[in-house]
């Protein structure tokens, strides 16, 4: 687990890694909604895994860079959710 989280480790002036989710989701759930269920699960996720002391202070946020995109539905609208800069 070190040796991989060291390809992500946060250090000034470098770039955090982009992770892009694409919905294709065929229900009447808002963008909104998903977002907010898939940020919980990632959360939960980074909680469980056992990191090496360096890396324990650390938030899921500080490794990675998360944007989500929901493809066009039946109205013809399509959503994106940017980036932060």
């Amino acid at each position: 687990m070190q040796v991989n989280l060291k390809l992500f480790t946060p250090a000034p002036n470098k770039r955090r890694t982009v992770l892009l989710f694409v919905f294709r989701d065929r229900t009447k759930t808002p963008l909104q909604r998903l977002i907010e269920t898939w940020e919980e699960d990632l959360g939960q996720m980074w909680a469980s895994i056992t990191k090496p002391q360096d890396y324990e202070q650390y938030s899921f946020t500080d490794f990675f860079e998360v944007g989500f995109y929901a493809y066009r539905d039946a109205s013809g609208v399509s959503t994106c959710i940017s980036l932060p800069n």
